[in-house]
């Protein structure tokens, strides 16, 4: 039975002498403690590594040295600490390791706890495939005069069939480059079952593709955790010249992601639901971290809630910082796409555009397109005549 042997918050600090930076992933936090930020720093690190508040019997001198995290710097406002690489080996393993019991702790040692930013070594790195397409998705659809445009279908559920995939062919006929369900609309809806508009649009695809040589692209949104992979399955079948992708939500769980990146070929697009859970808050993750994360995981293209939108949460410096990481070296993981979505219009094109410095994003929208007055066809060509013209 292992027993207290001193009552200490004893940590240890980050010795540049015999720790070296490759073995190590650097967690920077911001935070809010009634303690000392050294105190608060230390109880983190020894609560997610080697031990408690407490010092244990069986836990050795050589043992702390080996694994536990390191105080790298600390200030009034933000820590850094040293996690070794031997102590993490999956994404999940990260997210507990980093964020664990941090978020619990009594609000005298932390009010509050957020994850600004994460860098890996490339040992670390190396343990992930990342997305199997990423940029490379863009160059399929062969535009270079402005962004690729995701039409959400709208009504979100609801619709027959027949509607469903009437309504999103019309809006590849106004040049819309790729359709995609509604986070909403679930494989098994009864008004929608996803084997059906899947079989009517594996026909009705290739034969737009034909007539209007160019390439388009379906997003199946899918949520069903227990019957993922057979409806992966199903579409792989029907996925002819990368005719249709997935969509998952972060809510599933950002290891999941990662699960489901190693058991298709379909492209990944991940949506924006979820970001507000963790990122919005005294505890959690800045948008950089998670968007970082997806990536590792192989998310193809991440949707974020877009800036200049009067529905979505984003400002600026968010939009650029996402940015970053979806383009950041990391080793040899593929840069993603990111796509903007969340109540946007056609004038918040220019807006991002601008912020961005270019069109190799892509941009999202549902009403614009689907609630025009005369139909998706015109929604599409109306707003892609903007963007050119703008």
């Amino acid at each position: 039975m292992l027993k207290v042997i001193e009552d200490t918050n004893e940590g240890l600090d980050w010795n540049p002498k015999i720790d070296k930076k490759d073995n190590f992933v650097f967690v920077n936090y911001s935070f809010t403690t009634s303690i000392t930020p050294q105190e608060a720093a230390y109880f983190l690190a020894r609560e997610q590594s080697v031990s408690t508040y407490n010092r244990l019997h069986g836990e050795t001198l050589e043992m702390r040295e080996q694994r536990s995290a390191k105080a790298f710097s600390v200030n009034e406002q933000k820590f850094t600490l040293a996690y070794p690489v031997a102590n993490i080996h999956t994404v999940g393993e990260l997210l507990v390791t980093i964020n664990g019991n941090g978020n619990f702790l009594n609000a005298n040692i932390f009010s509050k706890l957020i994850i600004d930013e994460i860098k890996f070594p490339e040992k670390f790195l190396k343990k992930f495939s990342g997305p199997k397409y990423g940029k490379e998705l863009l160059e399929w659809f062969k535009i270079s005069n402005r962004p690729l445009l995701i039409g959400v279908q709208k009504p979100s559920i609801g619709l027959p069939t027949s509607e469903h995939v009437k309504r999103a062919i019309d809006a590849f006929n106004g040049g819309c480059d790729i359709v995609k369900d509604d986070e909403q609309l679930y494989p098994d809806d009864p008004a929608n079952l996803l084997e059906e508009r899947l079989d009517i649009l594996a026909a009705e695809l290739p034969k737009l593709r034909k007539e209007k040589g160019r390439h388009f692209m379906y997003i199946f949104n899918l949520e069903n955790e227990s019957k993922i992979l057979e409806h992966i399955k199903l579409i792989e079948k029907k996925s002819a010249d990368n005719l249709f992708a997935i969509m998952l939500s972060p809510l599933l769980g950002l290891p999941f992601v990662r699960y489901v990146r190693e058991n298709t070929f379909l492209p990944i697009f991940t949506h924006p639901s979820g970001f507000g859970i963790y990122t919005r808050g005294p505890f959690g993750f800045s948008n950089e971290v998670i968007t970082t994360i997806l990536r590792m995981c192989g998310a193809d293209c991440i949707i974020h809630p877009a800036p200049f939108s009067k529905l979505a949460e984003c400002s600026p410096e968010t939009a650029k910082k996402v940015r970053e990481a979806c383009d950041k070296p990391m080793d040899k993981i593929k840069q993603s796409v990111l796509s903007f979505g969340g109540g946007m219009r056609k004038e918040n094109y220019k807006q991002v555009r601008d912020l961005i410095g270019g069109n190799d994003f892509i941009f999202l929208v549902g009403g614009a397109i689907f609630g025009n007055e005369r139909g998706p066809k015109n929604g599409s060509e109306e707003l892609i005549d903007f963007m050119v013209k703008n």
